[in-house]
């Protein structure tokens, strides 16, 4: 697993990281759950390939009719090729804090302060977004630093048209706040039960160490994440075989990479295998 810092570990940097930056990323490997900071805010554009993304809500995942809105954070990522002839592509656009309050200073009358907010957002593309797309992969082909006035234009083109387009989704990736520390760490536990991480990466999404988020898991929930987590897991999977369901069709559901591990567990935990739970 790899940890990576954007946008400084993908371009280079002589005098400083600028305000907004424009990327044209490639990856010619698979890699699975890199840890990834997200140091600006980002909005990234799938070229070729797929992408998913573990953070404090449910897990999402990126097609290429889609792109997505990334709030400065810690995130575990997933990045695969389409074809293995071909890299995985995106276009990223990042942007910083400052440059984000400038912008909501000087379009104000826009934006509108909404209790639901979220660090990441999925849309699919229409016609604007992938001309808009487009333009940015002519910009990145002159092969010459495009100028910060041109990108700062660009940065308010698209976040004008989405608040436009839409604006109850838009709002609530501008309106993201930070201050609620024991919501946003059981928002990520119980919106990645199934996801089948890892204690290290539950912390690493929590912004602690293994010790650290142990700790405060004892103290919120009662009991150890292992313990815990095994527990809520196989809760879903008994619901789900009571309901007709195949061992085979719900082991990967509840975070389980192959059925012999599932079924072990589920026979450790109920005192009887999954096939005869479903049988009962």
């Amino acid at each position: 697993m790899k940890a990576v810092t954007i946008p400084k570990d993908i371009i280079p940097i002589k005098n400083g990281l600028p305000e907004i930056n424009l990327v044209d990323y490639r990856n010619y490997n698979d890699d699975i759950k890199n840890r990834v900071f997200f140091k600006q805010n980002v909005i990234s554009f799938l070229i070729e390939g797929h992408k998913e993304i573990f953070h404090e809500k449910e897990p999402v995942s990126i097609s290429e009719d889609k792109f997505v809105i990334v709030n400065a954070s810690n995130c575990l990522m997933t990045e695969k090729r389409s074809n293995l002839t071909k890299s995985y592509n995106s276009i990223l656009l990042t942007y910083s804090n400052e440059s984000l309050v400038a912008f909501k200073t000087k379009y104000k009358n826009l934006i509108s302060n909404t209790h639901e907010t979220t660090g990441i957002l999925v849309l699919k593309h229409d016609l604007y977004t992938l001309n808009f797309r487009a333009s940015l992969k002519t910009l990145l082909s002159k092969n010459k630093t495009t100028p910060q006035e041109l990108l700062q234009l660009k940065f308010e083109e698209i976040l004008i048209y989405l608040l436009k387009t839409y604006p109850n989704e838009l709002n609530s990736v501008l309106s993201i706040t930070y201050s609620n520390y024991e919501l946003n760490f059981k928002n990520i536990i119980q919106n990645n039960i199934t996801s089948g991480l890892s204690i290290e990466e539950f912390a690493f999404l929590c912004n602690q160490s293994p010790s650290t988020f142990k700790r405060h898991f004892q103290k919120y929930y009662g009991t150890t994440p292992k313990k815990w987590l095994l527990a809520e897991r196989l809760k879903i999977a008994k619901s789900l075989l009571e309901n007709g369901k195949k061992p085979s069709e719900i082991f990967f559901k509840v975070g389980y990479k192959t059925l012999s591990n599932f079924i072990k567990a589920y026979k450790t935990y109920y005192g009887i295998t999954p096939k005869q739970q479903a049988n009962i």
